[in-house]
């Protein structure tokens, strides 16, 4: 076996794909994502995955040991370069609406929510597989922060329209 890291992220990633396969079938109604996080149940999830045997099969196949820590500091580092990656849209969003812009910072906003819901959705990119709830947190969070900051309801109730029509699957 090589070492983990002399393994492509390719190579890692049809491992762990695997051993999704494999429990993700386990479960009564299994959903029809690929989202790594789907090997265990999401109707009844365990509180703690360390010990799992998802989990188990994981740490063999690579031959490395992952404490709870170090999942949860992945799983930081990867919403903080989401983050990251989005700070100028949301910045951009909030610039307009101090210049009393409102109109523009509404449709902006709206641009960067239906982006957010377009990656999580129509994207292949591998990263999205290991950070399922990041995109959604996200695009709630900026979708809060704007109505908080918005003064009139016609445009709150013109996103909420908007969220509905574009973004159905994430309406809280």
């Amino acid at each position: 076996m090589k070492p983990v890291d002399k393994i492509s992220k390719k190579e890692i990633y049809e491992k762990v794909f695997q051993i999704f396969m494999k429990y993700k079938k386990r479960y009564k109604n299994p959903p029809k994502s690929k989202q790594i996080a789907c090997m265990w149940s999401i109707t009844n999830p365990p509180d703690i995955i360390e010990d799992t045997p998802p989990f188990i099969d994981i740490e063999k196949a690579f031959d490395i040991s992952i404490d709870e820590d170090e999942c949860l500091e992945l799983y930081e580092m990867a919403f903080e370069m989401i983050e990251k990656e989005l700070e100028p849209f949301q910045n951009e969003v909030f610039r307009l609406m101090e210049l009393d812009m409102v109109q523009e910072a509404k449709l902006y906003c709206m641009g960067v929510l239906k982006g957010i819901y377009k990656y999580e959705h129509e994207s292949n990119s591998e990263f999205k597989n290991w950070a399922v709830d990041i995109p959604g947190e996200c695009f709630h969070d900026l979708l809060e922060k704007w109505k908080k900051r918005s003064k009139m309801k016609s445009d709150i109730k013109e996103m909420n329209e908007f969220v509905m029509m574009e973004c159905r699957n994430w309406i809280k």
